[in-house]
């Protein structure tokens, strides 16, 4: 009988996290104000968007347009910051952007993660690649790996390069 109620009482509590965090969820979607989704829905009509992520004083819209994932970005005002999309693989960046890319130091590294990013001042596209190097200070099975962040512009001039932390 013990065993019941014990399964009686986590049955309730999963249902009152689980209620909770609907609820909890919806509240966060409602809390977009009308004016950014309206900025978005002029930008782009013909989106779905599947989730809102507030974070500071920015909205991030997660939508769908022509079958391909969006992340658009929008201040409090409503006004557009900036809009970004994953490139599945590599091979799908424009060819000036692969040419580029062969061009760096950074040749020999693996890209992770390639997107193209859209702000008003312009559209670039950021390459996020990885190398696994033997380090120095221990034996040989430690690996270290290094991490950057590529910003290239779309006529494929390298215009940054940013160190990226080990997670």
């Amino acid at each position: 009988m013990k065993n019941s109620k014990f399964y009686q009482l986590i049955a309730i509590m999963v249902m009152v996290l689980t209620t909770t965090y609907s609820f909890a969820g919806n509240k966060d979607e409602n809390a977009v104000p009308a004016i950014v989704v309206n900025s978005f829905n002029a930008k782009y009509p013909d989106a779905k968007v599947e989730k809102w992520r507030i974070k500071d004083d920015g909205y991030t819209a997660k939508a769908i347009i022509d079958h391909h994932k969006y992340f658009a970005t929008f201040d409090k005002n409503g006004n557009w910051v900036s809009t970004a999309s994953t490139i599945s693989w590599s091979w799908n960046l424009p060819a000036t952007i692969r040419s580029a890319y062969k061009k760096t130091a950074y040749n020999g590294w693996n890209i992770f993660e390639s997107k193209k990013i859209e702000k008003p001042s312009g559209e670039f596209y950021q390459l996020w690649v990885k190398s696994r190097t033997v380090s120095t200070l221990y034996p040989h099975p430690y690996l270290t790996r290094s991490q950057k962040l590529l910003d290239f512009k779309t006529d494929g001039q390298l215009a940054a390069v940013h160190d990226v932390a080990e997670d």
